[in-house]
């Protein structure tokens, strides 16, 4: 199957990296970002007054689960509007 892809489909190029960026680069920009925020988010907000989400948020027609779904299909289409708009055939 992986060969009718390739056969069929031509090469999409969704990422365009510049000179000297690689995924390397990406990956270590994205743990700065991230210990970069969960220090400051630990600074601002005191460990006793963090608390995670009930999990019943997350059922069938709560508001996580709406949010969540949101997030989802937002992202998923926003996508294939990306890619549409870079596609060129």
């Amino acid at each position: 199957m992986l060969l009718e892809i390739f056969v069929l489909f031509p090469p999409v190029k969704i990422m365009d990296y510049k000179e000297n960026w690689d995924a390397w680069d990406s990956y270590t920009w994205w743990w700065i970002y991230l210990l970069l925020f969960e220090w400051i988010g630990g600074k601002i907000v005191p460990t006793h007054s963090r608390k995670p989400i009930q999990s019943k948020s997350f059922r069938y027609g709560r508001w996580g689960w709406i949010v969540f779904h949101f997030i989802v299909i937002t992202t998923i289409f926003l996508a294939g509007v990306y890619t549409g708009w870079n596609l060129k055939m």
